[in-house]
């Protein structure tokens, strides 16, 4: 019975961890909601690739990674896989992310995103390369209300040229005159009927500003049914989202029964909340949560169960945080013969270059032989610099043997190579989004001038090569 306190709390600590859009609200009722979720969480983190970096204190931001999966047939080894630029809006928000064949630069997929004025998500159009042309995948809709509260999440796969709804949920919120949330209806896509159906439903009751009292309904034989009630919830602090005690109650025989009461006492960020039940219409300890919170913004939440008149550990959450103040991953872990075992763990091993990180190696966790084991690599370069929304402020190249500038450009690049060694042997290759070669020829000097005049404005891929490695680089014909 893993209250709603943990995870209001840390979804208002790790909102910006998680890029959560929508505002932070009681509904007490998704109390196991983070533990339900963590594994799909890390795994998007896994796979999202530059889009899931977080920036320095610097704001820099990787334009560039190459893609690296584990095989681990024998010893094990990194093979390349892809290469992914990813292009950001002024706002540092990605809009168009491009993977293209390692060797032959050749197109794979790409992802294009937009976002409203507040920097809320609206579209993702997922498109693949097939037979010289893109062709549509999947599509990601997210609308918003006047409070940047989510109202939709719908995904869309491309079926016989046409968009099929895969799956959907909608919220339907309603507000009072000071803007306090007194309604959350929620409802799924049935793919089945091909029609929004009811699914839950929760009012909320304020005095003055602060939530008194909630209560959760579900969707049954066409009529809403009362399910529970969190009332008398007393805060410790509103604006930071710290409830101090409530009771929970369950709709049995037709009314009110009271279930569970709950309280909680609070260091800062840190808490130790209790959890009462009732038997044989006694009130008696049940469950303690013990939450710490280190100064990187990792923590640790710790489940008791009382048993015997002693609490005795039960389960354990850790999310890690480097010094850099970067996430690294996370540990479930629960209590067996007296010791913890670990249930899933994920984990990032993060290498920087000076307070910028150059590479990530992502580890997933094997529930056979239950260990980590290396998962996916990228390796980040061609940085920029996004400064309050003014746009690029410079671009930094991590460790790159090639300069190309100005970027953007509009009669003439220069194409500067940082190593001497076999210049003759270097390619240049210039293609369109569409994987096309618009220029190729070999570099014969340490610097040399290419004219893009004739080029149709828009954003193009800049490919060196030679024998020992290969770089590419985002370019724009302004």
């Amino acid at each position: 019975m893993k209250k709603f306190l943990f995870f209001a709390i840390v979804c208002f600590i790790s909102a910006a961890v998680f890029a959560q859009t929508q505002q932070a609200k009681v509904v007490l009722n998704n109390k196991f909601k983070h533990h339900q979720t963590t594994k799909t969480i890390g795994n998007k983190l896994q796979h999202q690739g530059i889009s899931a970096l977080e920036p320095n204190s610097l704001n820099y931001y990787p334009q560039k990674a190459i893609v690296y999966l584990w095989d681990n047939t024998g010893v094990g080894s990194w093979q390349y896989n892809n290469v992914l630029i990813t292009h950001y809006n002024s706002k540092a928000k990605p809009v168009y992310d491009l993977r293209t064949d390692t060797v032959t630069a050749t197109p794979q997929s790409k992802d294009t995103s937009t976002y409203d004025l507040n920097g809320n998500q609206l579209t993702e159009l997922t498109q693949t390369w097939q037979s010289g042309a893109w062709v549509n995948s999947y599509r990601y809709t997210y609308t918003y209300d006047s409070q940047s509260n989510q109202t939709l999440d719908m995904e869309e796969s491309w079926q016989n040229n046409a968009w099929v709804i895969s799956y959907g949920y909608k919220n339907i919120n309603a507000y009072d005159g000071n803007n306090n949330m007194t309604e959350d209806l929620s409802q799924d896509w049935n793919t089945s009927t091909l029609a929004w159906e009811n699914s839950y439903k929760t009012d909320m009751t304020y005095s003055g500003n602060l939530m008194t009292e909630e209560t959760d309904y579900v969707w049954q034989n066409n009529a809403w049914a009362s399910s529970d009630k969190y009332t008398n919830i007393v805060w410790q602090n509103y604006t930071n989202w710290q409830v101090k005690s409530y009771t929970e109650q369950h709709w049995v025989n037709n009314s009110w029964t009271n279930y569970a009461n709950f309280s909680a006492t609070y260091t800062g960020n840190n808490y130790i909340g209790i959890t009462d039940t009732i038997v044989s219409s006694n009130w008696v300890h049940y469950q303690r949560e013990t939450y710490t919170e280190d100064v990187n913004g990792g923590s640790v939440d710790l489940y008791e169960i009382y048993q015997n008149s002693s609490w005795v550990n039960d389960s354990q959450y850790s999310r890690y945080f480097d010094t850099h103040k970067n996430y690294t991953g996370y540990k479930d872990e629960s209590w067996s013969s007296g010791s913890w075992a670990t249930t899933y763990q994920f984990n990032y091993i993060l290498t920087y270059n000076g307070n910028i990180v150059t590479e990530r190696i992502s580890q997933g966790w094997d529930y056979t032989n239950l260990v980590l084991v290396n998962s996916e690599k990228d390796v980040y370069s061609n940085f920029i610099q996004l400064d309050d929304g003014n746009g690029i402020v410079t671009t930094i190249s991590s460790n790159n043997d090639i300069q190309v500038y100005p970027n953007p450009a509009k009669d003439k690049i220069i194409i500067e190579l940082q190593r001497l060694n076999n210049i003759q042997k270097n390619i240049i290759s210039i293609y369109n989004i569409q994987g096309q070669t618009i220029l190729q020829q070999s570099l014969q000097q340490e610097k040399t001038e290419l004219d893009i005049s004739r080029l149709a404005k828009g954003i193009y891929i800049l490919k060196s090569s030679n024998d020992e490695k290969m770089e590419v680089i985002r370019i724009v014909k302004e």
